[in-house]
C-alpha cells in the first residue's frame, strides 16, 4: 500500500511541472489574445474595451466627369468592441479650379463644387493584428452646383486682380442629392493611440440631375483612394 501512494505521487509530481507550462501557455495565449499589437510599441497595450472613440483627417482623389478632384474631409465615431465603429463622415471638393467645364450653359463655362456627408460604419477584421482589413460604408447626402465666374481667365487661371475668385460670379444651377459609399481599407496600428490607413471607396448617387443644366447620369459615380490617420482610444 506504501509503495502504491509514493508511485501515485510520483507520478503526480512528474506531470506537474507539464501542467504548469500547460497552465501558463493557455495563460499567455488569452493574455495575446486580449493585447493589441502594433508596430512600434515596446510593449503591446491590453484591449480589455467596450467602448472607445477615433477621430480621422481624410484625403481622397476622385474624378468628375474627367476631371480629377482632391476631396479633404474628416471623420469620427464611437468603436464598440474593437470590431465596429458608427459615427459622422464629410469631404469637399477642394480644386474648384481644376474643376471647370467648357459650355454648362449654352456657351458659359463654369466650375464644379460640392461635398458630402452622412453617417458612416464600419467594420474590422482582425482589428487587434498590426495590420488588418475594414469595410467601410457611408450613407448620406451632398449637395454641388456649377459656379460661373464673371472677369475669370480659365485658361490662364487668374483673375485679373481680385483678390476674391468667387467676388463676381453667379450660380448657374445646383442640386441635392443621396450617396451612397461603401469601400475596404488596410489599416496599421503605428501605437496605441494612433492608427494609419490607406483603401478604396466607390460613391454611387442614384438619379442624380441638376434642375436645368444637361449631365450625365453617371457624373458622380466612381471610385475614391483615399488615406488617413485615425487618433483615439481603440
Amino acid at each position: 500500500m506504501k509503495s502504491y501512494f509514493l508511485t501515485i505521487l510520483t507520478i503526480l509530481a512528474m506531470n506537474d511541472p507539464l501542467f504548469s507550462q500547460d497552465t501558463v501557455s493557455k495563460h499567455i495565449r488569452n493574455k495575446n489574445q486580449d493585447e493589441i499589437q502594433t508596430l512600434f510599441s515596446h510593449k503591446d497595450h491590453h484591449a480589455k474595451m467596450v467602448l472607445g472613440w477615433y477621430v480621422s483627417p481624410t484625403a481622397s482623389v476622385t474624378e468628375f466627369g474627367d476631371k480629377m478632384a482632391f476631396m479633404p474631409g474628416i471623420e469620427g465615431g464611437v468603436i464598440l468592441n474593437h470590431f465596429f465603429s458608427i459615427g459622422l463622415a464629410a469631404t469637399i471638393t477642394a480644386n474648384a479650379n481644376n474643376l471647370y467645364f467648357k459650355r454648362v450653359q449654352d456657351t458659359m463655362g463654369a466650375n464644379f463644387i460640392g461635398g458630402y456627408a452622412g453617417v458612416k460604419m464600419e467594420f474590422s477584421v482582425f482589428p487587434k493584428f498590426p495590420v488588418h482589413f475594414s469595410f467601410p460604408i457611408l450613407i448620406g447626402g451632398g449637395a454641388s452646383a456649377y459656379i460661373h465666374q464673371y472677369d475669370y481667365d480659365y485658361a490662364n487661371g487668374y483673375d485679373f486682380g481680385h483678390k476674391n475668385y468667387y467676388k463676381d460670379c453667379e450660380v448657374l444651377d445646383w442640386n441635392t442629392f443621396f450617396v451612397l459609399e461603401p469601400g475596404i481599407r488596410a489599416e496599421i496600428n503605428i501605437v496605441k493611440f494612433l492608427r494609419f490607413w490607406v483603401g478604396a471607396t466607390y460613391r454611387w448617387v442614384p438619379d442624380y440631375h441638376f434642375h436645368q443644366i444637361k449631365y450625365e447620369s453617371d457624373f458622380m459615380n466612381n471610385f475614391n483612394l483615399g488615406a488617413g490617420l485615425k487618433f483615439g482610444k481603440f
